[in-house]
């Protein structure tokens, strides 16, 4: 009887040590610094109007780019924390289109809610659900023969993925992030340089853009537990 209760203690005192040490628990306070690429599809539809005269036309292609992000958690339970993420992303210019693009970047901010799916000791795998917003910058070359000075603009943010946290120690460890994210432009009104206004005159006209991208994140970096 005295060896069971024994046995029963210690099993009951390695069970609250292990609580202890999971990996994400209410009240943590967990940030992610990571860094990786993204591939995305690409939708493009131009809308003009001059006068009576509207044209619209689509255009399909796929971009890439190097993003970095920084992140933040807080855990409301053992299960779900509420958090938030900013990046920051280049976009690779294609060799076809380096004579008339200068560069392409965007910063996006998103409200995250994850849900912890595996939470042992060194490991903390969990999905989540972010939406937010984008801003874009689209720089054109100055070039006599280019009519485009800049499109830039704002947008909505959505993501969703799997990132695993594996700690080293109490508080240092590495995440690897898997995510699906979709950006969404609407209206966005092309800066004209010098000689495409030169060209335009005072013509009245109204020239939008609307740009999707969808496409995966796939990137490293390091997480710290507080």
């Amino acid at each position: 009887m005295k060896n069971r209760i024994f046995i029963l203690l210690i099993s009951f005192i390695g069970f609250i040590e292990n609580i202890h040490s999971q990996a994400f628990d209410k009240g943590n306070i967990n940030i992610d610094l990571d860094m990786g690429g993204s591939a995305y599809g690409v939708m493009v539809t131009s809308k003009v109007e001059l006068g009576t005269i509207k044209l619209t036309d689509t255009d399909v292609d796929a971009t890439a780019a190097g993003v970095f992000r920084i992140g933040a958690e807080y855990g409301l339970s053992k299960r779900f924390g509420l958090g938030i993420k900013l990046g920051s992303s280049n976009h690779v210019i294609a060799k076809d289109d380096k004579d008339t693009v200068k560069s392409i970047t965007t910063k996006d901010f998103a409200f995250l809610i994850n849900f912890h799916m595996l939470n042992a000791e060194r490991n903390d795998l969990f999905l989540t659900l972010g939406v937010g917003f984008v801003y874009g910058d689209w720089e054109y070359q100055e070039n006599p023969g280019i009519f485009l000075d800049e499109i830039e603009g704002s947008g909505g943010y959505l993501c969703f993925g799997l990132t695993d946290r594996i700690f080293f120690s109490d508080h240092i460890g590495i995440l690897f992030s898997l995510q699906y994210a979709a950006y969404n432009y609407k209206g966005l009104e092309p800066e004209l340089s010098a000689p495409g206004k030169a060209i335009v005159g005072n013509l009245a006209y109204k020239w939008t853009l609307d740009y999707e991208l969808k496409g995966v994140y796939l990137g490293t970096g390091l997480a710290v537990k507080f």
